[in-house]
Parts: structure tokens; sequence; C-alpha cells
């Protein structure tokens, strides 16, 4: 299963999940580490421009890197069909529990599409892999 980052170039192939460790995310508190990405390059972007914020691409870092992850196909995934009243508590009691290797969430920005949550201290994180497929720039018109 392949699912996508867009990222600045120093964390293109990290797979620690550091990020999400010092700064959390809509899923997951500080303090756990985990690794978001989505289901189409396309969603990524999006998850992306909206953490921008109110700034404009102009005042945004214009280099990204589009990295793609390779998950195994037979990855046991736990999948959350809606976003709970508290995702973070559902993020941190799914990463504690250890059960899956990914976690399979709608996506805010467009609910009928899903990102993909790995969580890097699982047993079968070996089996991930991830390519820096080159530099993303967003198109200008978006800002």
């Amino acid at each position: 299963m392949r699912c996508y980052r867009i990222v600045r170039p120093p964390y293109a192939s990290d797979l620690t999940g550091e990020g999400a460790k010092c700064h959390g995310g809509r899923w997951t508190p500080v303090g756990f580490p985990a690794i978001y990405t989505s289901e189409h390059p396309a969603l990524a972007a999006w998850e992306v421009l909206v953490h921008l914020g109110n700034g404009t691409l102009d005042t945004a870092p214009l280099e990204h890197h589009l990295v793609a992850v390779e998950v195994p196909d037979d990855a046991l995934t736990t999948r959350i069909p809606h976003v709970p009243h508290e995702p973070i508590a559902t993020g941190r009691d799914w990463l504690r529990s250890g059960d899956s290797l990914t976690l399979s969430v709608p996506s805010v920005v467009i609910p009928e599409a899903r990102n993909l949550i790995i969580n890097p201290l699982h047993p079968d994180m070996g089996e991930v892999s991830a390519e820096d497929l080159g530099v993303f720039v967003f198109d200008a018109r978006i800002s």
C-alpha cells in the first residue's frame, strides 16, 4: 500500500515519527511518535496547506518534497469510520495498544478521503519504507 507525505527536505527519509512526538497532531498527543500520511498526493498537499494558517504561499517555504511511503499490503490496519469527539484520545489509545501498524482515519479537510497514521514503534515497522519522489512546489495560483 502506498501513501504520501509532503515534507521539508531534511525530513524526506524520516520514519521516526519525531515531528508528531514533538508537536502532536489531530490524532496524537505530544510525546507519542507517529507518522502522518495521506492516501493520495493531492490530499497530502491539502493537509499541508491548511496548516499554513492565514499565511499565503508567498510567505510559506517554497520547497517541499513529495515522499511515497510503502506499507505492506497485508499490514494490520485499524479503521476509524468518522472523526470521534476526542480524536487525540482515540489515536493515543491506538498507539498504546500496539494492535496494528496503521490507523486509517477520515481527513478533516476532505472527509471523503483518508489519512493513514503509522505507528513507528510497531514490530512491523521494519517493513515500511520511504522514497523521496523529489521536489513538490505548490502552484502559486493557490494563494
